[in-house]
């Protein structure tokens, strides 16, 4: 790594500490990221070369395909170590997979072979690929062409499964890769649906483990630049988007825009990190859900957004110093006291609705969700 790659180390450090609010971050030589959260420590390494690169990506081609590709090469090495640590419990890896962008590919070969688990994952993957474009096709009743070919393209890859036991082949298209990410990326969808209607902690690790394995076979060399095909992205609002989803997301959206301060916060949380709005709206969506552990979901979700935009506002001072140099009077200096010890009790509080279900009160914890909020717009405005 060059002396000038500052931006490189420091946009790396930003970006896990926006992962983990609370973890500790410390940069050795040779671009050897430290990770201490809790009691454990992880390790991400850096070349030279790579590090050489994104820093010219960073300073000529920012928003570009290029850009991107090289992004989500140092991302995801983060997202594996601390995703199969299950450190990432309120994450979804599926949306970084389907919203990535990058320089795809154009014509590609190569020879494949699947280990005995991956090639069941991919199987079982592909089935619910078919078996949601069926539902496609007779739910609307028209006759759509695209549909009807990736249908039959998916299903011809079941059969050859189901004959040869295994799915490698010399010499596999593109289009063929293409169908068999898309069966990786649906098994990681439902297992994360799983995860999340799961509220036994060593359950959901385990759940991580199983995603992030099939996750690194993806990030594979040649599953990586190979574009997903459109079938998946219908398959996840099938799979996410039930009636009763729906109707609570609406509901979620409608409370938001007949709500100042909740349009407000909307517009400060995108101005500091645009995927914030999307984990507010996931505590919200939890706690109105049928989900018996919803409280405790939405209570997890909204105190790990409030570490986040504590952390990455206080990112070079601490919380006390950050509101003593926002409001400097003697009477705003009295309030700051007072504001930190209403953080720090609502966030005790949110806690104690996650782990304890004697304080699982719903309208104790949609008034602690709501007092987040106010937090955040105090803190951000």
């Amino acid at each position: 790594m060059t002396d000038s790659a500052n931006n490189t180390t420091e946009y790396i450090s930003k970006f896990i500490r926006n992962l983990l609010p609370n973890a500790e971050v410390q940069l050795n030589p040779g671009l050897t990221f430290i990770i201490r959260a809790g009691t454990s420590s992880f390790e991400v390494r850096f070349g030279r070369d790579e590090a050489d690169d994104f820093e010219v990506a960073l300073e000529q081609y920012r928003n570009t395909n290029y850009f991107h590709t090289l992004d989500n090469r140092i991302k995801f090495r983060i997202y594996l170590i601390l995703g199969s640590a299950g450190l990432l419990s309120d994450f979804n890896i599926s949306s970084e997979l389907l919203e990535e962008k990058g320089e795809w590919l154009k014509n590609y070969r190569i020879d494949i072979e699947f280990s005995d688990w991956f090639s069941k994952v991919l199987y079982e993957g592909l089935q619910r690929l078919s078996n949601s474009l069926s539902e496609i096709l007779s739910s609307t009743g028209l006759q759509i062409d695209d549909i009807r070919e990736d249908k039959d393209y998916v299903d011809g890859l079941v059969k050859y499964y189901e004959e040869n036991g295994h799915l490698g082949s010399r010499g596999a298209s593109m289009q063929s890769l293409s169908f068999l990410k898309a069966a990786a990326v649906s098994s990681i969808l439902e297992l994360e649906k799983r995860k999340k209607a799961s509220s036994i902690s060593r359950v959901q690790k385990r759940l991580d483990q199983e995603i992030y394995s099939i996750v690194a076979e993806i990030r594979k060399e040649h599953f990586r630049d190979i574009k997903l095909p459109e079938c998946i992205y219908e398959y996840a609002i099938q799979i996410k988007n039930t009636p009763e989803e729906i109707e609570i997301v609406e509901s979620i959206k409608q409370t938001i825009a007949s709500n100042p301060a909740s349009q407000k916060l909307d517009a400060l949380l995108e101005r500091l990190e645009p995927k914030l709005n999307r984990r507010r709206e996931g505590a919200w969506q939890a706690f109105k859900s049928a989900n018996p552990d919803r409280l405790s979901q939405a209570a997890n979700s909204m105190v790990e957004l409030l570490d986040q935009v504590i952390g990455l506002v206080c990112k070079d001072t601490n919380l006390a110093q950050y509101l003593t140099d926002k409001y400097q009077t003697h009477e705003e200096t009295k309030w700051v006291d007072a504001t930190r010890k209403w953080i720090s009790e609502t966030k005790s509080n949110l806690h104690r609705v996650k782990h304890h279900t004697d304080y699982e009160s719903e309208r104790l914890a949609e008034s602690l969700l709501t007092s987040a909020e106010n937090i955040m717009l105090v803190i951000l405005e």
